[in-house]
């Protein structure tokens, strides 16, 4: 059986070592990992609380009076920021394997407001960096 999605993949992918249920270890990429989870023939298991650097641009931070929302608005109202989360935590395992940067590791969110609530979006690290340098202007 192929652990991978497809040649390039198998090339250049990430790798990842995964443990089957009778203890038997593997190698496969994170790629066919995800892919597999979402069709629904792998269930991954509970794993150590592992944590994973997340960036996030777009959710302005939580004020305790307008004089301090003033303030950080008249300061530049940046809203970039370097979080760690913990994965199977604050990100599903799924959503780890799947939108993790393959370059760095890392994931990448954006912000928006949808129906008067903040909600966040996975992206790629090379359009968050296309957002991050619209909102450095």
């Amino acid at each position: 059986m192929r652990f991978s999605t497809g040649f390039f993949d198998g090339l250049f992918g990430k790798q990842i070592t995964i443990e089957l249920p009778n203890g038997e270890k593997r190698t496969v990429t994170e790629r066919w990992f995800a892919k597999m989870v979402r069709q629904g023939l792998i269930k991954p298991s509970p794993i150590q609380r592992q944590p994973i650097k997340v960036h996030t641009i777009g959710r302005s931070p939580e004020h305790e009076s307008t004089h301090d929302f003033d303030d950080w608005v008249f300061s530049g109202g940046k809203t970039y920021k370097q979080e760690t989360w913990e994965i199977g935590t604050d990100v599903t395992v799924e959503q780890a394997a799947e939108y993790r940067d393959p370059s760095t590791g890392e994931l990448y969110v954006y912000y928006q407001i949808v129906d008067n609530e903040w909600k966040g979006r996975f992206v790629s690290r090379e359009l968050f960096l296309k957002i991050k340098a619209v909102h450095d202007l």
